[in-house]
């Protein structure tokens, strides 16, 4: 349904509203217009679309750390060995266990160890020190006892102790933005919104974003972290 709502003092209660009523392949509808946010747009549920039509605008006036965010932040993970497989072009890999915190559906991260890593042709730049910042995100289709078939190949040979990583967060899935301008500046109104990301995208697979503009942010536009098939 549309929502009728542009130009109100805060829109954001009544798309967070119209987003957590909405059911599977339903979408939400935001006609032309200024949408002025004072709180956060933020939902992980799975297959539905938030539409804008040709000029639909998303304007933040708030003071948080994401203006719109898809999908749950990964959490303490639990890690399986991966003892073949984990090779370019790979889409079967051996675990050393079965796994038991993960199932067919499910998005997992492959990755290794990046200590010492990193050659003159391939350079690692590890600012922060993550033990496992080089990781590809995949799709699980299937399982038989430890042998783990995934959506994706390998996009490389993962040769330092690879291991699967799963992130105890079940993804969100089947997630469009459409047709919206994001942005958080406008001097007509005066209004000036202050976050770290204008979108942030997180644990989500089979979803996209089309037709979409992030203007104006103070840090961020859009961050897109642990996704696959986007």
């Amino acid at each position: 349904d549309a929502l009728p709502i542009a130009g109100r003092l805060d829109a954001s209660m009544a798309i967070n509203s119209a987003i957590s009523a909405a059911n599977n392949n339903d979408v939400v509808y935001l006609p032309d217009g200024v949408y002025i946010l004072s709180n956060a747009i933020s939902f992980s549920k799975s297959y539905i679309t938030l539409r804008g039509h040709t000029n639909s605008i998303l304007m933040g006036a708030g003071n948080s750390l994401f203006m719109m965010k898809v999908g749950i932040d990964r959490q303490a993970a639990t890690t399986y060995a991966i003892l073949s497989g984990a090779i370019k072009g790979s889409t079967n890999i051996t675990l050393s266990t079965p796994p038991t915190t993960f199932g067919v559906g499910d998005q997992i991260s492959i990755s290794e160890s990046v200590a010492g890593a990193g050659s003159d042709t391939f350079p690692i730049i590890n600012v922060h020190q993550f033990e496992h910042s080089i990781l590809q995100q995949v799709v699980v289709t299937g399982i038989s006892g430890n042998a783990v078939s995934i959506s994706a190949p390998l996009m490389w040979d993962f040769t330092a102790a690879p291991v699967v990583i799963d992130c105890g967060i079940r993804s969100t899935v089947g997630v469009g933005l459409e047709n919206i301008i994001v942005t958080d500046t406008n001097s007509a109104t005066g209004l000036t919104g202050q976050y770290g990301f204008l979108g942030y995208i997180t644990m989500c697979h089979d979803s996209w974003v089309t037709g979409c503009s992030f203007q104006w942010a103070n840090n961020y536009g859009l961050w897109v972290t642990a996704c696959s098939h986007m």
